[in-house]
């Protein structure tokens, strides 16, 4: 991770804290989720936390003996579905720690800030192959804007290099703000986090980029209706 990014993340308590409501959140909000857990890497330590005992017990593992599809991620940026015990012979010891605390599927989303991975999101559940391709997509969808919430600020240092690229973004971070108060209300639901990943989805849905998906349900909440 270059130092910009470090520069741009929470520190001490605050990162750890935003960590863990960020896997607790994750945990509401993913139904077939048993158990989460959230890393941070830094350029010379790690942050963890997880929403239970047994995202816990496997994440320690994982980050004790540096192996396994939680790092995978972080490391190549890219998401990692395992079923453990399966066919994919990668990180033994770590697939043997899973299995004993009782994971039986593990996803692993990394956390970006704009492209660079910054950390991971990692789902635990108990059951076999219990994350199907949209689960997947509902996951990575909801890491997109998690880790700004990790960042000074609720955004990265380096996001406006301009004046005016500081203004059009604070615009539209207005407008997307303004959404995900819509949603809350239609949806009768308090969670920003969740009304983010609505947001998200409604934007994929309609193929347009999220400040226009923003900008459609600020003016006609009607199109978000439940």
């Amino acid at each position: 991770m270059t130092s910009i990014y470090v520069a741009s993340l929470l520190e001490g308590v605050a990162l750890g804290t935003a960590l863990r409501d960020l896997a607790l959140d994750t945990e509401r909000a993913v139904a077939e989720v048993d158990s989460v857990g959230a890393a941070v890497e830094l350029e010379a330590s790690r942050v963890v936390a997880a929403s239970g005992l047994l995202a816990g017990e496997v994440e320690r593992v994982q980050h004790r003996t540096g192996q396994g599809p939680c790092l995978h991620a972080y490391r190549t940026n890219g998401v990692v579905l395992l079923d453990v015990g399966g066919p994919d012979p990668r990180w033994p010891t770590f697939q043997a720690a899973a299995l004993g605390a009782g994971a039986r599927t593990v996803l692993s989303v990394p956390l970006r800030l704009d492209d660079h991975a910054v950390g991971s999101l990692n789902l635990y559940s108990r059951s076999r192959a219990a994350f199907s391709p949209k689960v997947v997509r509902r996951a990575e969808l909801f890491a997109r804007p998690a880790a700004l919430r990790l960042s000074l600020g609720g955004v990265a240092v380096h996001a406006a290099e301009t004046a005016e690229v500081a203004v059009l973004e604070l615009q539209d971070r207005g407008t997307v703000e303004q959404a995900v108060g819509v949603l809350m209300a239609v949806h009768d639901d308090p969670s920003v986090e969740r009304a983010r990943l609505r947001l998200e989805q409604v934007a994929d849905a309609w193929g347009v980029r999220l400040q226009v998906a923003a900008a459609r349900v600020v003016a006609d909440p009607t199109r978000v209706a439940p």
